[in-house]
């Protein structure tokens, strides 16, 4: 039989050469090609069978899903061209089989035309059934499209050898057909590809339409894998200044809904089983018990990891597929490579120099060209695959990212106080999160680097033999020392971790007390503990940061020259001992890219690996938190759930754990009772050594029961344990209600609207008006309301601090009754409400025809106001924390006993007083109707940049940081990292050269080169780049980082210190009783021109943009300058050797330069966006861990709303990460397009001047040597990477350098205190009498006037004229005289002590004291007031003698005498020793202000007050009374009266118990003073009254004061 196949004797084989693998055909048969047998296993078969595989997975997925979509026109198109395609393929089958069968043929086709019919209905299924394209289908058709390019090739190219007059006379049967049909197999298959590609978001059904939210949901996978979709997103960018609303949603996937609660679901699971394997294995104790025990602490971290993994296997293992990808297009690079330079150097050949054996024959041409489309194949591999690689990491990393914030806030819902005290949900949240998602970028990196590493070590072994173990040597070494720095860095991160934790808590801390803070004089002190601890932290950090100096040392040491130099001094040994080889052009460079392929992935696994040991410590933190032990499931319901459930007990073993391992003492609950305790010993904590509460036998009732007791004698905690707060050491605690509203002593409110704060709820449709209304009437809020400029819409600030105490508790209350629970809990609510108020809501709420009895609600109440007993049921008196008594109020009374603390008959308020009703009441100060305003619009937003600088930047940032940095050590920096570029680039020339050398030539036929000459120019270079790259990360992350941290966060802190108190209320147009209890002021802040932020957002700036500026910023800074300084050498280089080149280098910067603005305007405005979306996540966590928070998040049901609010929080603040990461992908896209480009240019360039020696006359010198293209390409494979690399880390340089941004722009735009800097050591105003000022303590108030919120005056250091608080007050206090300052709730006390202390400006008026004008003394130049706030203020971590002596003033006595001292003041106070050295607690122990009540930090703040009244005259409080028992009132008063008789007093008080004691009294309504005079002359004049006259004296007084009949009247209508 005649051959069929063409070539005569030039192809003597005939079909057997198409029968064997190949792959490549036999070139007598035809030039290049690939053999039939080969396309058809790996071209069409093996494809195929892979889509086979996939298909019935994706049946039985899409088979029970909805259709989705309105019409079927395109899946009517889609299953046209499949049909034909079909039709195409079955004829192929047919000829295929008839002239060019090989054994694979025939199934290839079959399977083919198979998987057509499949194609055709998984299509129809997925247009139908999904919301974007098939991913399947498109890449199946897509590789088919590729992948039958070659066949069509071959055939085209048996045409045009069958048609050579050497072809034999018998053609190949049916050849014409095969071609035609082939042609249209391809043009279909291509139009089917993108047929599949299409989007159909227009053909959804509206409900599908609804929850796509971004084009990422509805792309292609095309589309997706070249970011295509983010196209119109960065015009917009680039366009305008980008807002949270132009950003696209994440979509499900991404969201803490389907993040969060499958690795929560896995997460407990996991720890289920840890839990009963550990119990399993210590079941026996003894030591292999307590050893399991230390074992399973060291892992701490791996059950979190695991649930991590197993919530996220999707994401993960589909980055593994373009991960191998990735690495396979990168080692085909040394082999293109080898193979071109090889071709350059054959072609450079004269025909002379032929007859040496070892040089090779000239290669043909075709074989250049082929090489240029390899290329072109190669970069495009590596582009399309790397992307599609990280755009599977970066979705993985936001999934862990929502899913770890919404576990940690989950679990923080569900933890006691005691357990969330110290804010570690905040650096959780934060910082170990942030590090985590920074450190598990490059997880695939640590498997990746092994098959790469093994690859590249045998390839290198085919150039250099045995010297090839040389670089996996070094490397290995590099890997054991990366190993050793990365177990230290795991604890040196986890210790800086805490440090920052400690002071971000005090910071948080501070930002939420500041108007305490203020008051007592304690911006200094703070500034000074902070500074110290960021000091400390910045300290315990150094050893991390050399840590990471070294890490980056050892780990690019073998890519930076040590690896390759090595390499090639033991192959010039071995070359020189053996004299039979010399390294050649080819040889060289294939093994120089072939090291680099070989470092560069150990290089990622010594990045990678410490990186991974930091993750690991922070997993085992947060999986520590995780694992504390949280209140029973039951209790952690929704409202609903607990409307279903019977009831909650809470007993010992269960989340009141027994600490001593007692035996349950439950019983069941006495019937119809709400609570009952058997024999309970109760604390706060398990660690406590004596219970606060003991032997607690009780039975609570149904009805109003109140607790009192002195103060310290368990009130609080005795009604935390009836909401699950506390831990139960003995006995048993079972309740028997669903669920309770529970009130803090200290009223938790969140920084929103007032409205929402007693609703729980942002949406409007969700309030009952009506009964919101009556709830607002009954607890005294109405009136407050009507005097607010934007009524319920004000918003409170933070913990509140846009509000007075009164209002604050009156809000909370409301918030309870509005709730409508079964139980009312309430410790202490009324203690800052004025005698009419209290008296107010009592006859509301309790009396017979009060709210609460009618509705049949339980009460139960601690307090000290004595007026509210008479309403109560039963009442529960407390004693050194044991029941003292228990009983009516009646019986109580009858057994004549001290019980009550000094309460008697006639104290009692009148009761019976019935409520007006809320249709009738007229609000008495109302002068103008509440004005609504929208919630949105009282939120004062953060200072933000000007638009323009937002998206184009601007370097005096940077200035601004380099003067931080400090001029030598950034000239140190600049030195050796040019010095680092320099010396490695010129490593590879100085291969090259030596190469050259080692080249036969005509002139030079057996070449040695000088071996010493070569490798000591060479080592030298290697050291030099050793210095340049330690000494250049040495001088930032040691010396700059240090210089910078602490200079910007100084820089902050003090802004904030010297920020009035005005700055910290959210609201710029709150109500007129801002930061003052004043409500008949009608402040509007309006006009206010200064910025405000609230504690969540300046606490944002203290951890996430320090933790930017600490070590993101340096790290990207080190990077684009390395990267940068590198590449720019590189091109230097590239350009000169590549000749031709050069030309496009000027196309090569405009293309980058356009890209990188392009790209740049999007992302610097999405990093700020990413840092701004976190503050309000930061302000929810803030709010919850408040004191208070989390036991009044429970006890309303509101867990769910409120986690369900942080969902929406993360969402929103997943969509600038994500998106930010997408389009930085799409950078490292184009720029491997661009740098893939420039490569295929200089090989294109290179090939297409080569010469000919089979043309006469043809140079034998290419115009692009084999040596330079060698080094060109080498370079060039770096240079991809160091572009991409330099040009992402300048844009995440840009983007982290809008932390610096925001702090600069903080410090200028944040207003400050007025603070006089007069001289007074050298002829200031004051003159030399300033040490002893103030001498006397004498008090003039001249026609003051006050506002909130006005910007100051340039003279006479007032403001200027607003609504004022204060109206012309003038009076006179002598010195070493009390004046009380009382009036009703809303009368501008609070405003009156601030506007002493300074702290809101004066429109008008003046105060002195002692003859100066306190408006010229400096604010940190002396101690004017000793003041006592309302809210007692500790500083968090320190001891309790330093909070004692803050000051330091008694630091210079010996440490005996200042014990001595504080144990005298706090003897005084009746806290020593009892509660002091409770539980074994000295003076140097830690003061953890959760385990004290209200009423004994007050006592410890009287205490504080008594150490420094040698330094002051005046003392000030601020109702410090209000939260403790009368008894230990009387106790306060005396030490008041007796240790600060030579001193003025100043006190703003609502009870009128000691009103007598006072010289002065003051009276207060609306910001005027309408009554001043002697308490003895008022209270006359009072008593000679009626009610309904105008004195508000007389008013106040007779609602303290009653007589018997009032008592008895009162009692018998209750």
């Amino acid at each position: 039989m005649a051959s069929t196949l063409p070539g005569g004797d030039a192809c003597p084989f005939g079909l057997e050469a198409d029968r064997q693998f190949g792959p490549r055909v036999d070139a007598a048969c035809r030039e290049f090609d690939f053999t039939l047998l080969f396309e058809d296993g790996f071209f069409m078969l093996l494809p195929t069978v892979v889509f086979l595989f996939f298909v019935p997975w994706r049946f039985w997925s899409l088979w029970k899903s909805p259709v989705k979509l309105t019409s079927r026109r395109l899946a009517i198109g889609k299953l046209t061209l499949l049909s034909a395609l079909f039709t195409l393929h079955v004829l192929n089958t047919i000829y295929t089989t008839k002239s060019l069968r090989t054994t694979l043929s025939l199934p290839a086709t079959l399977l083919t035309t198979i998987s057509l019919l499949s194609s055709a209905l998984l299509s129809l299924l997925e247009d139908q059934r999904t919301i974007h394209p098939s991913d399947l289908l498109v890449i199946y058709f897509s590789a088919s499209t590729i992948l039958f390019i070659p066949r069509l090739r071959t055939l085209y190219l048996l045409h045009s050898s069958s048609s050579s007059p050497t072809s034999p006379i018998n053609p190949i049967p049916h050849l014409l057909v095969l071609q035609v049909l082939w042609t249209l197999i391809f043009a279909l298959t291509a139009l089917v590809a993108v047929t599949e590609s299409l989007g159909k978001f227009t053909l959804l059904q509206p409900r599908y339409k609804y929850i796509v939210v971004t084009k990422e949901q509805t792309a292609g996978f095309w589309s997706r894998g070249f970011f295509a979709w983010l196209l119109p997103f960065l015009q917009v960018g680039y366009k305008k200044t980008l807002e949270m609303g132009d950003i696209p949603g994440v979509d499900g996937e991404l969201r803490v809904e389907s993040a969060g609660g499958e690795m929560e679901e896995v997460f407990r699971r996991l720890l289920l089983l840890a839990q009963e394997r550990q119990e399993a294995k210590s079941g026996n104790g003894g030591k292999q018990g307590k050893a399991e025990e230390a074992g399973g602490k060291k892992k701490k971290g791996w059950v979190l990891i695991r649930a991590a993994y197993e919530a996220n296997k999707w994401p993960f293992w589909s980055a593994v597929v373009p991960r191998l990808a990735l690495l396979g297009f990168s080692l085909c690079q040394p082999f293109l490579i080898e193979a071109v330079v090889g071709y350059l150097a054959s072609r450079e050949r004269k025909e002379g120099e032929r007859g040496d054996e070892e040089i090779e024959e000239p290669q043909p041409e075709y074989f250049g060209r082929a090489l240029v489309g390899g290329f072109v194949l190669l970069y495009v591999g590596i582009a399309v695959s790397r992307a599609i690689y990280w755009r599977q990491t970066n979705r993985m990393i936001a999934r862990i990212r929502s899913g770890l914030i919404a576990m940690v806030y989950q679990h923080t819902t569900a933890l006691r106080v005691v357990d969330v005290k110290d804010s570690a949900a905040v650096t959780l949240m934060g910082t170990d999160v942030e590090r985590i998602v920074t450190s598990i970028k490059n997880v695939h990196e640590l498997w990746a680097s092994i098959p790469g590493v093994g690859i590249a070590i045998w390839l290198l072994a085919r150039q250099v033999s045995y010297a090839a173990i040389v670089p996996l040597v070094i490397c290995l070494v590099c890997v054991v020392g990366a190993s050793f720095i990365g177990a230290g860095t795991g604890p040196a991160q986890a210790a800086w971790n805490e440090r920052v934790q400690k002071r971000v808590a005090v910071t948080a801390n501070m930002l939420g007390n500041m108007k305490a803070v203020k008051m007592l004089g304690l911006t200094g002190v703070l500034g000074n503990i902070i500074d110290d601890l960021r000091r400390a932290e910045l300290k315990t950090s150094e050893k991390f940061r050399k840590y990471l100096l070294w890490n980056i040392e050892v780990s690019n040491a073998p890519g930076n020259g040590v690896a390759p130099y090595a390499t090639f001094v033991v192959y010039g040994i071995m070359s020189a001992v053996k004299k039979d080889q010399n390294l050649l052009a080819a040889q060289a460079f294939a093994s120089l890219s072939l090291i680099n392929l070989l470092t560069t992935p150990l290089l990622m696994f010594c990045q990678a690996f410490p990186a991974a040991m930091q993750a690991v410590a922070c997993f085992g933190r947060i999986e520590t938190y995780l694992s504390k032990q949280e209140l029973k499931q039951s209790d952690l319901s929704s409202v609903e759930d607990r409307e279903r459930s019977a009831g909650a007990s809470f007993e010992s073993g269960t989340e009141l754990r027994s600490v001593v391992g007692s035996r349950t003492l439950a019983r069941e609950t006495t019937p119809g009772a709400l609570a009952s305790f058997a024999a309970a010993d109760i604390s706060w904590s398990a660690n406590t050594i004596e219970p606060v509460l003991q032997g607690v036998n009780l039975t609570i009732k149904p009805g109003f029961t109140a607790v009192i007791g002195p103060v310290g004698s368990g009130k609080s905690t005795l009604l935390e344990s009836l909401v699950g707060e506390t831990t139960l050491q003995r006995g048993s605690v079972t309740t028997n209600f669903s669920r309770a509203a529970f009130c803090p002593q200290a009223a938790w409110l969140i920084n929103d609207t007032i409205r929402h704060n007693i609703t729980g709820s942002s949406e409007d449709f969700k309030i009952d008006q009506k009964w919101y209304s009556l709830c607002l009437l009954s607890c005294g809020l109405r009136r407050d309301l009507d005097g607010m400029a934007a009524g319920d819409q004000t918003v409170v600030g933070t913990n509140g601090s846009s509000l007075s105490g009164g209002q604050r508790q009156r809000v909370a209350l409301t918030r309870a009754v509005y709730s409508r629970a079964p139980v009312i809990i309430l410790d202490d609510v009324m203690s800052g409400l004025d005698p009419a108020t209290s008296k107010d809501i009592a006859t509301r709420l309790f009396s017979r025809q009060g709210h609460l009895r009618k509705a049949g609600v339980s009460v139960v109440l601690a307090t000290h106001n004595k007026r509210l007993l008479p309403y109560m049921d039963e009442i529960i008196v407390l004693d050194g924390g044991k029941i003292a008594d228990v009983g009516s109020h009646s019986e109580i009374q009858s057994r004549g006993d001290l019980k009550l603390m000094a309460m008697t008959d006639g104290d009692a308020i009148e009761s019976g007083q019935e409520q007006q009703s809320a249709t009738d009441e007229v609000p008495r100060d109302s002068k103008s109707p509440a004005k609504t305003q929208n919630p949105s619009d009282t939120t004062n937003q953060q200072p933000t940049k000007p638009k323009f600088e937002r998206r184009q930047g601007s370097w005096s940032v940077y200035a601004y940081y380099a003067r931080s940095a400090g001029a030598l050590s950034l000239s140190l920096w600049a030195f050796f990292t040019i010095l680092g570029a320099i010396t490695s680039n010129y490593m590879t020339i100085w291969i090259s050269n030596w190469s050259s050398a080692s080249t036969p030539s005509t002139s030079n036929p057996d070449p040695h080169p000088n071996l010493g000459y070569y490798l000591g120019i060479y080592t030298l270079l290697v050291v030099l780049a050793q210095i340049g790259t330690v000494g250049e990360c040495f001088v930032f992350l040691i010396n700059i980082i240090s210089n910078t941290a602490l200079s910007l966060h100084t820089d902050l802190l003090n802004s904030v210190l010297s920020a009035p108190l005005s700055f910290f209320s959210q609201s710029s147009s709150s109500s007129s009783s801002s930061l003052t209890d004043s409500n008949g002021d009608n402040n509007n802040n309006n006009n206010n021109n200064a910025s405000s932020e609230d504690s969540g957002t300046i606490t944002n700036r203290f951890s996430q943009d320090m933790d930017l500026i600490d070590m993101t910023l340096p790290i990207q800074a080190i990077m684009f300058t390395s990267a940068g300084s590198y590449a720019l050498v590189q091109l230097i280089i590239i350009c000169v050797l590549g000749k031709y080149l050069a030309a496009t280098v000027p196309l090569l910067a405009v293309t980058l330069f356009l890209v990188q603005k392009y790209y740049l305007r999007s992302s610097r405005q999405l990093r700020l966006l990413d840092i701004e979306a976190k503050a309000p996540v930061y302000k929810h966590f803030l709010e919850t861990v408040t004191a208070g928070g989390v036991a009044t998040i429970r006890a309303f049901g509101w867990d769910k709303r409120f986690r369900d609010r942080l969902a929406g929080m993360m969402d929103e603040a997943q969509k600038p990460f994500y998106m930010l990461a997408c389009i930085q992908q799409w950078l490292a896209l184009v720029l491997d397009l661009v740098v893939g480009g420039m490569a295929v240019v200089l090989v294109g360039v290179a090939v297409g001047v080569a010469p000919d020696p089979e043309k006469a006359g043809s140079s034998s010198k290419s115009a692009v040597s084999a040596g330079a293209l060698g080094v060109s390409l080498v370079l060039v494979m770096t240079f991809n990477e160091l572009i991409v690399q330099a040009l992402q880390a300048w844009t995440r340089l840009e983007t982290s350098i809008g932390a610096v941004a925001r702090v600069r722009d903080f410090v200028g735009t944040t207003p400050k205190e007025e603070d006089p800097t007069v001289d007074y050591d050298n002829g200031g105003c004051v003159g030399d009498g300033l040490a002893g000022w103030p001498s006397r303590g004498e008090i003039k108030i001249e026609k003051i006037c006050a506002s909130y919120g006005n910007a100051p005056s340039n003279t006479n250091n007032t403001t200027t004229s607003g609504p004022p608080a204060l109206k012309n007050l003038t009076l006179t206090i002598p010195s070493r005289s009390k004046l009380a300052v009382i009036g009703p709730s809303g009368s501008g006390k609070t405003t009156f002590l601030l506007s002493l202390l300074r702290m809101i400006p004066l429109s008008s008026g003046s105060i002195t004291i002692d003859s100066l004008n306190i408006s010229t003394v400096p604010r940190s130049r002396h101690i004017i007031f000793n003041v006592i706030p309302q809210d007692p203020f500790f500083i968090p971590n320190t001891s309790l003698a330093f909070n004692l002596d803050p000051f330091g003033h008694l630091s210079h006595l010996p440490p005996a005498e200042a014990t001595a001292k504080m144990g005298s003041a706090l003897r005084l106070v009746t806290l020593w020793p009892g509660r002091v050295t409770a539980n074994g607690q000295t003076l140097d122990s830690e003061l953890v202000t959760s385990e004290w009540s209200v009423g004994e930090l007050q006592l410890l703040a009287l205490a504080r007050a008594l150490l420094l009244k040698d330094q002051t005259r005046i003392l000030v409080l601020d109702e410090a009374m209000s939260s403790v028992d009368e008894k230990t009132e009387a106790v306060m008063q005396e030490v008041i009266d007796t240790e600060f008789k030579e001193h003025t007093v100043i006190a703003v008080v609502h009870r009128l118990t000691y009103i007598e004691r006072f010289d002065l009294v003051a009276v207060l309504k609306s910001g005027e003073m309408v009554e001043f005079g002697e308490p003895r002359g008022l209270i006359e004049r009072a008593h000679g009254e009626r009610e309904g006259n105008d004195s508000v004296f007389g008013e106040l007084y007779r609602g303290f004061h009653h007589g018997n009949d009032a008592l008895g009247e009162g009692m018998r209508l209750v």
